[in-house]
């Protein structure tokens, strides 16, 4: 099997009978951020998934913040639809709460900080199908798709550079009163969408 970093580096067009097949064999599942996630590949190279946003329908967790970071770096490439990247500068403050993401399974809950914080727009780039952008280690973003839009991407996501990246659950920026925080429980999506959305791109 190749792995998820030489597939992420090769044309998409040339991918498409292999992904087919890995899509098929791969679980979708709703993310607390309202998009679906279906992961391809996880190796030691790192994780290629499709992310998949459907035209009016989204399961967002609940308070919906969605400025978040990561302990790892991500590439993405639009295949279809329009994606708005946000990306914020975050110091601190006394305007918002940090929050950490908690996870029981494949379920997940926010978990309030102490750390009071200022959350300001630093930059914002609008990406088409064809188009590739980054996101880089521990930087605090929001990604947007129109509600009345179909979107999807090819996501590759680094490896953590070290054990103790690996343990660090993303970042979460909210609202300085601490609201009730239900779990979310992520649920399974079509995968079958997934495979004919994909299988009419190309």
């Amino acid at each position: 099997m190749r792995k998820a970093s030489e597939l992420f580096a090769t044309d998409i067009r040339d991918l498409r009978d292999l992904i087919l097949n890995l899509i098929t064999d791969s679980k979708s599942m709703w993310h607390p951020l309202g998009f679906v996630s279906c992961t391809i590949i996880k190796d030691d190279t790192g994780v290629l998934k499709l992310h998949y946003w459907p035209a009016n329908d989204r399961r967002e967790k609940r308070p919906n913040w969605p400025i978040h970071d990561h302990a790892f770096h991500i590439h993405s490439q639009v295949l279809l639809g329009r994606v708005m990247s946000n990306f914020y500068d975050v110091s601190p403050g006394s305007d918002y709460r940090r929050y950490y993401v908690g996870y029981e399974g494949s379920d997940s809950i926010l978990v309030p900080t102490d750390d009071l914080v200022d959350c300001e727009l630093a930059e914002r780039t609008v990406q088409a199908a064809g188009d590739r952008y980054e996101i880089a280690y521990k930087r605090y973003h929001e990604n947007v798709v129109a509600a009345a839009s179909e979107a999807m991407t090819l996501v590759y996501k680094e490896p953590p550079s070290s054990n103790e990246d690996a343990m660090v659950p993303p970042n979460v920026i909210g609202t300085i009163k601490i609201p009730n925080l239900p779990m979310y429980q992520r649920t399974e999506y079509s995968s079958d969408t997934i495979l004919n959305v994909f299988k009419s791109l190309f």
